[in-house]
């Protein structure tokens, strides 16, 4: 069965509820707007830790901002932080491995005669 808007499963994973948070998690969309102030105001807190954590730690800050993303899927600050903190993936080519030298295998010489 297709269902239209639904989330890939990595991203429901992501926005499963930390402890201590609504289940499921609020969206500043959410119908109840007593949920939706509540993920507005936790989105902000977020934000903002998340812009004290970058210089430090830019991978918790990175957590952080997916985080925000979950409570305001609209969020440009939250798309702009996780460009910001994504953490670098340095590259390193393989250092050219040694060929074995491979030599024919010449027969033994005939033994002298005797």
């Amino acid at each position: 069965m297709l269902l239209l808007g639904a989330m890939p499963a990595h991203a429901e994973r992501a926005c499963a509820p930390w402890p201590g948070e609504f289940d499921p998690l609020p969206t500043v969309s959410d119908a109840d707007p007593l949920r939706a102030r509540w993920a507005r105001l936790r989105a902000e807190q977020l934000a903002a830790r998340a812009e004290e954590l970058e210089p430090q730690d830019p991978v918790e800050a990175n957590r952080l901002w997916q985080r925000v993303l979950c409570l305001d899927p609209g969020s440009a600050s939250a798309h702009t932080g996780i460009e910001r903190s994504r953490p670098a993936v340095v590259l390193r080519a393989r250092p050219p491995r040694a060929r074995p030298v491979v030599r024919a295998e010449r027969p033994d010489p005939p033994a002298p005669p005797r």
